[in-house]
């Protein structure tokens, strides 16, 4: 990457930290689209986020991103209960986390008028998640887990160092 981008990330990094963003630095911020609750977000040393990243987090809840985390970019995280990313994971870009759905009950009202289902997401340490894969309610994946581009994981329990892939994701393989 070009040093002048660095310098541009880097400034963006404190600004949102000026704006009340928890940032350990050093670490980078790309342009954001978006970032709703940033007083909740707490961001580790050598984060790397990527140009495009859009956060909301609802009801008080607290996004911790860990140390040494790459969000990569175009990834969308909205959570309304508390949520950590595990230190030393990479998510690869156009991703999607969330502990968020909305309730097919009510059906009658839009579906942004429905109330919400919240489910714990649990993220382990040196996850790595492929370009466009899916992380949604009921989903914990253990320390090391490998997730498949495209795969859409939700309630699925996958122990450490598990490969995880497909729709509906499920696991293929744990590697020793």
């Amino acid at each position: 990457m070009r040093l002048d981008r660095k310098i541009l990330w880097a400034v963006n990094a404190v600004g949102l930290f000026l704006r009340g963003t928890s940032i350990k630095f050093p670490g980078f911020v790309g342009p954001t689209l978006f970032m709703l609750g940033r007083r909740n977000i707490r961001i580790g040393k050598r984060v790397r986020i990527w140009p495009g990243l859009r956060v909301e987090v609802f009801d008080g809840a607290t996004l911790t991103i860990e140390e040494d985390v790459v969000i990569g970019a175009n990834c969308h995280i909205t959570i309304a209960a508390d949520l950590t990313i595990g230190a030393q994971s990479n998510f690869t870009g156009a991703n999607v986390i969330t502990n968020i759905t909305h309730a097919p009950r009510d059906l009658d009202k839009h579906s942004l008028d429905r109330p919400w289902d919240i489910a714990e997401v649990t993220l382990g340490k040196r996850l790595f998640v492929g370009h466009g894969a899916k992380i949604l309610p009921g989903a914990s994946l253990g320390d090391g887990c490998i997730v498949g581009a495209n795969a859409v994981v939700a309630n699925l329990t996958a122990p450490r160092n598990a490969v995880v892939v497909g729709i509906p994701g499920r696991v293929t393989r744990v590697i020793e």
